[in-house]
């Protein structure tokens, strides 16, 4: 940190912390006078390219409900600050819960992280982008961040933790807040419990720099190691691993669920395999580096993606739900034998395709979500948002989904 700024962090008090202060608070006055961010940022590098965002270098906070596994809101934050921060910018992660392993994979990727708790009342942000009812209302009813742009995520259209934050009969006036939906699915699920006059865009799950710079150039000709990325494999996914493996094939299971073990998922830890059987965001990956991807989990799925396929399934976010029903696992695997070069042929054909419609920065770009900033930033809840109206707010969520 430059010498007279002081950290939205909390930090002892005394007279140089003082000075300090006012020294900060000076220089957001005149930042906001003159339209520039602030405070001034360093460029930065990633793998080893110079990256030059559109935009002045700015300050973000990303804050999520917890940080401690290796699930698909916490890959998701990861993947934005890592993002973020390769483009020049200061993005800091922040949650309720923060905990290993994901802290340690944190490190390793140098994005700080942050406990919640430590945030100091009416700091000051370029962009605050929140996901989760918890994070939200800690960050903004009790917090008061300050912020030129509040960003929020709705990351699935099932859970409660993911429902929109504010009650449907919440004006939004002129505050600066996007809900940003993953998908058409998402968007419709939470569509009724929006303020009537939300802002919303979709950003689609992301597919970082590391996926779209592994693309495969060639495939085999017949399936003989398949993967299956899954924390929760049904039944005759289990039974299609001894089948494919009766015949020869190699088939590992790569999550939390039954004897799989959990990790996160890399280019390089999908390297062997001639396919992947998933869903969510390892279709975007998988998309986006040209790997043949058979879509099928719990809920079902339409299997192996072609141009008729592809659009409802990307509507569900990939989810399965497009297709919805189990299938027997002699099916699935005549499915994938009888499919795969048609697939691999699919797959290098939308590589590029998929690259700019998921890519980090290419969807950012898209949607403008970091151009365009107010002046001046505020806080995104009224003084009078209290806890009662919170606790109201909580307990109705809650009755909803029981």
């Amino acid at each position: 940190m430059q010498a007279g700024h002081t950290s939205p962090f909390r930090a002892p008090h005394s007279l140089a912390q003082a000075d300090a202060t006012l020294l900060f608070y000076l220089h957001i006055f005149l930042a906001n006078r003159l339209g520039h961010a602030y405070p001034p940022h360093r460029g930065g590098t990633e793998r080893g390219r110079e990256r030059t965002p559109r935009v002045p270098p700015l300050r973000i906070l990303i804050a999520n409900n917890h940080l401690v596994n290796f699930a698909g809101s916490e890959i998701h934050a990861l993947e934005l600050a890592e993002h973020l921060n390769g483009c020049g910018h200061e993005a800091v992660l922040t949650a309720l819960v923060v905990a290993a392993p994901f802290t340690g994979e944190a490190i390793r990727r140098r994005v700080p992280v942050v406990p919640m708790r430590k945030l100091d009342w009416g700091a000051f942000w370029d962009v605050v982008w929140s996901h989760h009812v918890p994070a939200f209302q800690f960050i903004h009813g009790k917090l008061q961040l300050k912020a030129r742009r509040h960003l929020h995520g709705l990351l699935s259209s099932v859970l409660a933790l993911e429902r929109p934050p504010l009650p449907a009969d919440f004006r939004m006036g002129r505050r600066s807040l996007t809900f940003l939906p993953n998908s058409e699915l998402t968007l419709a699920s939470a569509s009724r419990h929006l303020p009537c006059d939300a802002r919303t865009q979709i950003l689609r799950n992301l597919a970082p720099d590391a996926w779209v710079e592994a693309v495969r150039g060639a495939h085999a000709a017949e399936p003989a190691a398949i993967a299956c990325v899954s924390n929760h494999p049904p039944a005759e996914i289990c039974e299609l691993a001894e089948l494919a493996r009766a015949a020869g094939m190699r088939f590992d299971i790569i999550g939390a669920g039954q004897s799989g073990t959990a990790r996160r998922v890399s280019p390089a830890l999908l390297a062997p395999y001639d396919l992947v059987i998933s869903i969510g965001k390892t279709v975007n990956y998988c998309l986006a580096a040209a790997i043949p991807i058979f879509v099928y989990d719990h809920f079902g799925g339409p299997g192996w993606l072609d141009a008729k396929r592809i659009g409802p399934a990307e509507a569900t976010i990939f989810s399965g739900k497009c297709t919805p029903g189990a299938r027997p696992a002699s099916r699935l695997l005549a499915e994938i034998r009888a499919g795969y070069r048609r697939a691999s042929a699919f797959a290098a054909q939308t590589a590029s395709w998929s690259a700019a419609r998921y890519g980090v920065g290419a969807q950012i770009e898209r949607l403008g979500l970091l151009e365009g900033l107010d002046r001046r930033p505020q806080a995104l809840l009224p003084w009078w948002w209290g806890r009662r109206r919170v606790r109201v707010f909580n307990r109705a969520l809650v009755a909803e989904t029981v």
